[in-house]
């Protein structure tokens, strides 16, 4: 327009009334296209799981899915929905809140008749949401959702137009909960994390898993070969109740002794409460043996055995080391005197001639007792004079 006019006529300010002139023209206006778009100003990152969620409708084949996604871990929800108003948006929402727990501050969704009603608006204040929307007429400020809405929709696409049998024969929910599974444990392009571990803390299981060695299966492998090493040159003791038993107890460090017992009570497969002579006593079986009927309850009748009282066996002759029962002593009976000769003792005469008188009668002597000295438990003390200086 304006090369138009240079040619007919001209003016110093020509170029600028004319495009003063097209914009203030309605018509043009009208006409004229759209102006770039403005920088992208993205949502502010949120810090934990249900902090904010944005929420759509998607509908396919028929059918109508409320779109629930997590701002922080990326978590997807995706709700079958009969209808799509805004009591049942409601009664939906209730049941996934049930799960998740409300959203900390707030819920962002278009402008759809169901988030707009005075209902929906009520659920909202009664739970403390805030609910935001985004400008009409532009998806893209709630981008999380939109997005969302077309990986789910590609998704069950890809899936029908394969020519697995299976496929076809299962239903849309059938399909849809496949994705899910694997959409939450395959890590998200935008955080690197998976969304199951970002919202649940824990990886989920899936058929991917059974290619990943068990550690629990691995554990009780080596506590099954850890028991079969242990248990291989021994054989499990069990006792039933009323059972005759030793019980091993400890004095001090090395030394022991046993006690005989009776089985009160089986507690498990190697725990027991025995009753002893005066008392009831939590035992492990292996500290327990069993007891033949001829030993007594009574405690008394038992000499402790010490570990170091063992000693060497020769024959049928038994060293001093060898612990001798209390009771199996027999009682020592009273000495009669001894009867001396009359004739002199030649030895005696021989070693003491000047102590030998002839009407003297002969004493007898006695055999010789030696007393071991009794050790010291002292240093000898060894006195000296003390030094004194002559000056």
């Amino acid at each position: 327009m304006k090369s138009l006019a240079r040619g007919y006529v001209w003016w110093p300010v020509l170029d600028a009334e004319v495009e003063d002139m097209v914009k203030k023209c309605d018509t043009c206006q009208s006409l004229r296209n759209l102006p770039p778009e403005t920088p992208l100003h993205p949502w502010v990152r949120t810090s934990r799981p249900m902090e904010r969620v944005h929420m759509d409708f998607a509908d396919y084949k028929n059918q109508s899915f409320l779109i629930i996604i997590d701002s922080y871990s990326k978590w997807l929800k995706e709700v079958p929905m009969k209808s799509t108003t805004t009591q049942s948006t409601i009664e939906k929402l209730r049941f996934v809140f049930a799960s998740t727990g409300l959203p900390e501050v707030d819920i962002v969704s278009d402008n759809g008749p169901q988030f707009k009603a005075a209902e929906f608006r009520e659920f909202c204040s009664l739970n403390g949401i805030y609910h935001k929307f985004i400008p009409p007429y532009h998806p893209s400020s709630n981008g999380q959702a939109e997005r969302t809405v077309q990986i789910v929709k590609h998704a069950l696409r890809a899936r029908l137009k394969n020519n697995d049998k299976r496929v076809h024969s299962v239903s849309v929910n059938h399909l849809l909960a496949d994705f899910l599974l694997n959409y939450r444990i395959t890590p998200h392009t935008t955080t690197g994390v998976e969304s199951c571990v970002l919202f649940q803390g824990r990886q989920l299981r899936s058929q991917l898993s059974l290619t990943k060695p068990d550690k629990d299966g691995v554990v009780k492998k080596k506590q099954t070969g850890m028991k079969d090493q242990h248990d291989h040159p021994v054989k499990m003791r069990e006792f039933v109740n009323e059972d005759l038993v030793a019980v091993k107890t400890n004095t001090t460090v090395g030394k022991w002794h046993w006690i005989p017992g009776v089985i009160h009570n089986v507690l498990g497969k190697v725990t027991y409460l025995v009753k002893l002579s005066s008392k009831i006593r939590y035992c492990h079986a292996d500290h327990l043996s069993p007891r033949h009927l001829s030993m007594e309850m009574s405690s008394d009748s038992y000499r402790p055995f010490f570990e170091s009282d063992v000693g060497p066996v020769l024959g049928n002759q038994v060293t001093s080391n060898t612990p001798v029962p209390r009771n199996t002593c027999p009682a020592v009976e009273s000495a009669t005197p001894l009867e001396v000769p009359t004739e002199t003792n030649p030895i005696v005469e021989a070693t003491s001639p000047a102590q030998k008188s002839p009407n003297q009668p002969v004493v007898p002597t006695s055999p010789r007792t030696f007393k071991h000295p009794q050790e010291r438990r002292y240093p000898q003390r060894v006195r000296r004079p003390p030094k004194k200086l002559d000056l």
